[in-house]
């Protein structure tokens, strides 16, 4: 179960998102992992995949690193042409979008968001395409126990 401070961090991601007009499904709470589960309608649909956290005591503060994957899948149909160039091009706008908002740290706790990793995690399965990113969130939150 995830805490308020990270249910919210992954609920404005997805918002954040959301505001691209190519986006039709952005999900954080239900994680889809065959191609399958993923209905033609919600492409283009992104998915939020919450990663390991590492955690450090700093006096009275629980200071999280957390990991989070951005899972981006499209699927080429007689209306879209996909390939390699557009994937990149549409991670990238990802990238800026989520880069660009200062809504993430307005959260209280949250200090700053980073791009984790320089080589897109690309996979082209024909008639669908996925590419994903790591996010990394620093935040912290008042520690109530004892060392």
């Amino acid at each position: 179960m995830a805490s308020t401070i990270e249910s919210t961090i992954l609920q404005r991601i997805a918002e954040i998102i959301e505001e691209l007009s190519w986006v039709k499904k952005v999900e954080y709470d239900e994680i889809r992992l065959q191609i399958s589960d993923i209905p033609e309608q919600y492409t283009p649909y992104v998915q939020l995949i919450s990663g390991p956290q590492l955690n450090t005591h700093q006096h009275r503060l629980l200071v999280t690193d957390w990991t989070i994957g951005v899972e981006l899948v499209l699927k080429k149909n007689s209306q879209t042409v996909v390939n390699q160039v557009e994937m990149l091009n549409k991670k990238q706008e990802l990238e800026e979008k989520i880069g660009a908002n200062a809504a993430l740290i307005t959260i209280p706790g949250v200090q700053h968001i980073v791009y984790r990793g320089a080589t897109p995690d690309m996979h082209l399965f024909d008639p669908y395409y996925f590419v994903a990113l790591e996010l990394g969130v620093l935040y912290n939150k008042p520690y109530t126990g004892s060392c």
